[in-house]
């Protein structure tokens, strides 16, 4: 069974043929001390859709903020976010702006709305990315 066939049959969408030099330039990078953060070379071409995005959300997840925290995430229908941290909780909105997640909490943010556009690859979504083109923000259905 090919790779495409097996990911459809665990009910993903199956993601197109890279080049040799595409799929090098997503390779993860295996040297010693080397972050496991994805790359900007390593993130897909297009963001995530807006309507891509609400078929996501509502939803509970499980996210990592800057490779550091992770989070426990629900996130409601009428827009509000409730998150669990190392036994803290904090409480937040998150909506969709055009192609834009927009999520804020009121410790974690400090109640600053942070939006950004979402890609998805290697099991994860990632947004919220620094000039660097670094996720802040990883997360995944629970």
């Amino acid at each position: 069974m090919n790779a495409a066939v097996a990911q459809q049959a665990a009910g993903g969408q199956p993601e197109a043929e890279l080049s040799s030099g595409q799929a090098a330039a997503q390779a993860p990078d295996r040297r010693a001390g080397a972050s496991s953060q994805p790359t900007p070379a390593a993130l897909p071409a297009q963001p995530m859709t807006g309507r891509m995005l609400r078929a996501l959300f509502p939803g509970k997840f499980e996210a990592v903020w800057k490779n550091r925290r992770t989070l426990i995430i629900g996130a409601d229908a009428d827009g509000r976010l409730k998150g669990y941290s190392d036994g803290k909780y904090d409480a937040g909105r998150w909506e969709i702006s055009g192609n834009k997640l927009c999520i804020s909490f009121a410790v974690w943010t400090g109640g600053d709305r942070k939006c950004g556009e979402v890609y998805r690859g290697d099991g994860w979504f990632m947004g919220l990315l620094n000039k660097k083109g670094e996720a802040h923000l990883r997360f995944r259905k629970r």
